[in-house]
């Protein structure tokens, strides 16, 4: 139902806007966090973008077939009472994603242009919202936007 964490995995190397390769950074602030954000497979969005006035953080649905920056291609619960820690919760993010690849966009994703990134629960959502949810989104490794679903295009 709600992430709060992400990491856009540029495995090609290097630093991209700030997001990094073996990390996470928050979404959103911890007075958002109760609020959440939904996102469904086949959703696509852009970036989300810290709002000067409240510190909050905006990710915008758009229409797949205009311009953005996301696409969601794959989700999944996770079947753990506990909270894992976050680097058990990245591990089971990246294995789902990676796995999950393949099967939306219709090529290996080595073989792609698109990068990954994760979406999964905080401490925070984990305790008080009873989150499980993992989502994985695709982006372009160029960073130009993406225009029209992903899903099937093998690219």
């Amino acid at each position: 139902m709600v992430r709060f964490m992400a990491v856009k995995a540029i495995l090609a190397g290097g630093l991209v806007m700030g997001l990094f390769t073996l990390s996470a950074i928050p979404l959103l602030t911890e007075e958002s966090a109760a609020s959440g954000y939904t996102v469904n497979v086949g959703d696509c969005f852009n970036d989300p973008l810290a709002l000067p006035s409240t510190g909050e953080t905006d990710v915008g649905d758009v229409p797949c077939h205009l311009p953005h920056d996301n696409e969601v291609y794959a989700q999944t619960e996770l079947p753990l009472e506990d909270y894992p820690g976050q680097d058990a919760l990245f591990d089971q993010a990246e294995e789902f994603c990676f796995e999950a690849f393949e099967g939306y966009v219709g090529t290996p994703y080595e073989d792609s242009i698109l990068g990954v990134s994760y979406y999964f629960p905080t401490r925070q959502s984990w305790t008080q919202s009873n989150d499980r949810e993992v989502a994985c989104a695709v982006f372009d490794f160029e960073l130009r936007k993406l225009v029209g679903s992903v899903k099937g295009s093998a690219v």
